[in-house]
């Protein structure tokens, strides 16, 4: 996703950088979207038995980004199309 975590930093400045590095408004968003597509991956391997899979993860991430196309202005939709386009 062209996100660059530069980990020989603090927390908040590794965070910084990455928003800075990103370029786009829509930072938040993608992160917290992808912060809650991992989270779902996890329940699902707790509760439900579920395998360790990129793949999984990955598709909870698409299906949540492809939701937010549908609330947001048309020019951040092609923002988050770009993105979608660069997995």
């Amino acid at each position: 996703m062209g996100i660059e975590w530069n980990t020989g930093v603090d927390t908040l400045d590794m965070i910084y950088q990455a928003r800075l590095n990103f370029g786009s408004c829509i930072f938040r968003g993608v992160v917290i979207l992808a912060c809650w597509a991992i989270w779902c991956h996890r329940n699902n391997i707790i509760f439900y038995n579920g395998t360790t899979s990129f793949a999984t993860q990955r598709y909870h991430f698409e299906k949540e980004m492809n939701l937010l196309t549908l609330r947001v202005k048309p020019v951040m939709r092609d923002k988050i199309n770009l993105i979608m386009s660069s997995l």
